[in-house]
């Protein structure tokens, strides 16, 4: 009887841990490619590169990420996945301009690939240099 109760407990602190670990795995999923991690922005930081990619950034992106970069858009709250708050130090230290690209423009599914709403390599580029400026 015994030996049953310690391989129930065992068999339910497996399955607990085993839960745990793919909830870890799904919180998170993105998996930038490494030639997108070392990726270095082409295009130069100026004022004009930055007004570029904001007017890009309030037609194609500020409906979720919000006007402000906060994630607080009018369709933020329907989404299921993390936006992350574009003006939070944290956020800007975390991620290369190649991981910045790669996740706002090519994504991690099917319907959040961009490159066909923002054709022009460039002004994707510009909307990286854009974000950088949202910094607090």
């Amino acid at each position: 009887m015994k030996a049953n109760k310690v391989w129930f407990l065992a068999s339910l602190i497996f399955v607990v841990l085993l839960g745990l670990s793919a909830y870890q795995l799904t919180k998170d999923p993105w998996k930038v490619p490494v030639e997108y991690k070392s990726k270095k922005n082409p295009v130069e930081n100026t004022k004009q590169s930055i007004s570029y990619g904001k007017e890009i950034y309030e037609m194609s992106c500020s409906s979720c990420h919000g006007k402000t970069g906060k994630g607080d858009g009018v369709k933020a709250k329907n989404l299921d996945i993390e936006l992350y708050d574009l003006t939070s130090a944290d956020f800007h230290s975390k991620f290369t301009d190649g991981e910045i690209y790669y996740q706002s423009f090519i994504g991690r599914y099917r319907w959040h690939d961009f490159r066909s709403t923002v054709k022009d390599e460039e002004d994707r580029w510009n909307v990286v240099n854009y974000v950088r400026s949202l910094k607090k």
